[in-house]
């Protein structure tokens, strides 16, 4: 048998022949890389510098209030008012005590998750922040961040260009919530504060950026809460003010009946003079029906004791009446403010100067209840002072800082990369002017 040759077609690489063309082109090699990377370099002294500042803003400091627990203990009240199940002593506890509960919640020391993602529409608005920073800059003579702000390069045009500064902090982390997974389930979690950070072409620059940001974080939160009070207020105030005076009309009405069954029991007393004559506890039975009566004498005592408490009542009402009429005429006038402005403090600022003259004109004679102004005034100045301390109390904790040394461009991390992008670039090139030669050479 005749012997078969197999060819096998390979293709191979002269590992020699390649080293030897990397020494023979090793001046273009080095010399090219280096050259490369000194390039760059240079590039990086004339690029735009960005300096980062960043600061924590707190947004809460203390419990959270149960604000639905609060409205169920109000309700449960109303309740118990419609119903005559609550005597003189149990009535005033009861509207202490909602008086206290309603204190405690307009001091809102916390921020709740739900309140930050509905005041996060606000915080994030690109077309309010610009404007915000607008007016902070006219106050460049007030503060020494101020002046710089005419210096920042922004480029804001979405919500997202916004938040991805902003990075809320909660109390409880999602490590925290499974490590105490057996914490109390009143216990809630919520916004502690937030930290904020940004870049800009100046330390400068980059830490009056983020001053201007977390006094907008503040100002737009104060003014979300501002809202919500505004608004809760006078529908409350409306609501309250229907509820006395149905309150009243009841009162009148049981006034009337009790004044007609005096009457009655009077002319009965009139009539047949001897019953006064009856123990006040001594029954008297009607022959025919088997009904039992007291005596005229105490139905009498028994009524009059009964007018005197709804009259108590009664004024009572009217009084409360008057004052969330007031109240209404009053947060009226505030969402009038309100739809005029869009920050929080100059918000808080009108309604301090409205609350002072309208009741200066309110006080004046023959036009309302002195005493009613006067507690509701002092009411307001409460609500007020608590909202300004809410924005005392919304602070940086820390920051803004003043950058050092710039972020960007990264000097080491271009070096690195020139350098081996250069070397292979230039590899590259070895082999193609060795190849260029050795055809021209055959050519």
């Amino acid at each position: 048998m005749e012997k078969q040759e197999v060819y096998h077609n390979s293709d191979t690489i002269d590992l020699v022949q390649l080293v030897k063309v990397l020494l023979k082109r090793k001046w273009l090699i080095v010399l090219g890389t280096l050259a490369f990377t000194l390039a760059a370099l240079l590039i990086t002294l004339v690029l735009p510098k960005a300096y980062q500042s960043e600061a924590f803003i707190r947004l809460s400091s203390g419990m959270d209030i149960d604000l639905e627990e609060i409205r169920e203990i109000q309700k449960k009240i109303r309740d118990d008012l419609q119903n005559d199940m609550l005597d003189n002593n149990t009535l005033q506890k009861n509207l202490l005590l909602n008086e206290a509960l309603q204190e405690s919640s307009l001091m809102m020391k916390t921020v709740s998750i739900p309140d930050y993602k509905k005041y996060e529409s606000q915080i994030t608005n690109p077309y309010k922040f610009l404007r915000f920073i607008e007016i902070m800059r006219k106050a460049e003579g007030k503060n020494e961040y101020a002046k710089y702000l005419g210096e920042l390069t922004l480029n804001i045009r979405t919500s997202e260009d916004i938040a991805q500064w902003l990075e809320p902090v909660y109390a409880y982390s999602k490590k925290d919530m499974s490590d105490l997974g057996q914490i109390s389930k009143d216990v809630k979690n919520f916004v502690v504060g937030a930290k904020v950070q940004a870049e800009q072409r100046s330390p400068q620059t980059a830490r009056a950026f983020v001053w201007a940001m977390g006094n907008f974080i503040k100002d737009s939160i104060l003014y979300g809460k501002l809202n919500d009070y505004i608004n809760a207020q006078l529908n409350k105030s409306h609501s309250d003010a229907k509820t006395y005076e149905n309150y009243v009309i009841q009162d009148e009405f049981k006034l009337k009946q009790l004044t007609r069954k005096l009457n009655h029991i009077q002319d009965v007393l009139k009539k047949y003079p001897q019953s006064r004559q009856m123990v006040n506890r001594e029954l008297f039975s009607e022959q025919y029906s088997g009904y039992r009566y007291l005596s005229p004498v105490a139905q009498i005592v028994g009524i009059e004791s009964h007018i005197a408490d709804i009259e108590e009542n009664l004024a009572q009402n009217r009084r409360n009446q008057e004052i969330e009429e007031l109240r209404a005429e009053f947060f009226s006038r505030v969402k009038e403010i309100l739809e005029s402005k869009t920050f929080g403090v100059p918000l808080l600022h009108q309604c301090m100067k409205l609350k002072d003259s309208f009741f200066a004109r309110k006080n004046q004679p023959g036009k309302i209840n002195d005493d009613v102004a006067r507690q509701l005034a002092n009411e307001l100045v409460k609500d007020f002072d608590n909202f300004r301390n809410l924005n005392e109390e919304m602070q940086f904790l820390s920051g803004p800082s003043l950058p050092k040394k710039p972020i960007k461009p990264r000097k080491i991390l271009i070096t690195v990369i020139s350098f081996i992008l250069g070397f292979f670039i230039f590899v590259f090139l070895a082999f193609f002017v060795e190849w260029w030669e050795n055809n021209k050479n055959k050519m």
